[in-house]
């Protein structure tokens, strides 16, 4: 099957000698960056396909029915099912992709919700919070082809797995401490929210309609709580996340759309003056970053 045109393909083929991943046939998995025009035409799935949108966006067909997808969205494609990707004109689409099996017969049996996901759900298009960093993290134990990279590798799928179906039963990670009441459990669950959706809250205000409380309230009992304003620690939050995505080799423009900068100016603006260097010095030597304080 060709694709074209393409400004890069991570592509890594198992067909002969499939990765024997716990309950995980791999066959196939890697990064595709394209290029405008990029399509993959019509094909039957012979495994089950994770995609993940990681900038850009286009169209994913799914047993002709067409997905708009923009970056963070998941598309799950099942065994059988007819696929066809078409990248936007204007914004090309990269996305990253894991084509696997079920072994039945593996002595570490899959998780039966697992399975539902891929033979019995219908979920086709779901989100992605936290699986970009799985899927860097799966690359590079490929990579690493150590005595590590199988348990280590099959540890990630179930991460990906898990979370794509937590998603589709549109489930929220909920704050991992346990047990608490009153105001210090909203002030954690401020915090996990935070911390799960930086990227791509517009704007702190939406805390409000997310915890039924003023925005002025929830300022107040953060502040006092953590000892910072939201504000500083959302702004910290998402930097951190720019930081994590250029030292892992994203591009410039790609971590500015991540974060939905409307240009990459914006963002190396902004990028300069909390880290005291730009984007691409960060990348170059992250140990020169110095951190300022917001007055």
């Amino acid at each position: 099957m060709m694709l074209r045109p393409v400004r890069f393909h991570f592509d890594n083929v198992c067909l002969k000698t499939p990765l024997l991943c716990g309950p995980y046939k791999v066959i196939q998995f890697g990064d595709l960056a394209a290029e405008a025009g990029f399509t993959c035409p019509s094909h039957i799935q012979t495994v089950h396909e994770i995609s993940y949108i990681v900038s850009g966006k286009g169209v994913f067909s799914v047993n002709g029915i067409q997905y708009p997808v923009l970056a963070g969205d998941v598309i799950l494609n099942r065994f059988g099912d007819d696929h066809e990707i078409v990248s936007d004109l204007k914004d090309p689409i990269r996305y990253f992709y894991l084509g696997f099996t079920f072994l039945p017969d593996s002595p570490e049996p899959a998780i039966p919700e697992l399975i539902e996901l891929f033979e019995s759900s219908s979920c086709v298009k779901a989100s992605g919070s936290g699986i970009r960093d799985l899927f860097v993290r799966l690359f590079g134990d490929y990579i690493a082809n150590d005595s590590l990279t199988i348990p280590s590798m099959t540890a990630g799928i179930h991460q990906i797995l898990i979370t794509i179906c937590r998603s589709c039963r549109h489930v929220h990670r909920q704050s991992y401490f346990t047990n608490e009441t009153g105001k210090k459990r909203l002030f954690l669950d401020m915090v996990n929210y935070i911390d799960n959706n930086c990227r791509k809250m517009d704007a702190l205000q939406s805390l409000s309609k997310q915890f039924g409380y003023s925005y002025s309230t929830l300022s107040e009992l953060f502040t006092k709580m953590m000892g910072q304003t939201l504000k500083e620690y959302y702004t910290e939050q998402r930097f951190a996340r720019a930081a994590t995505c250029l030292t892992d080799g994203m591009r410039v423009t790609e971590v500015a759309c991540y974060l939905g900068y409307r240009s990459i100016h914006s963002f190396s603006r902004a990028f300069s003056q909390h880290f005291s260097i730009s984007p691409r010095e960060y990348q170059k030597n992250p140990a020169n970053a110095v951190i300022k304080k917001e007055k």
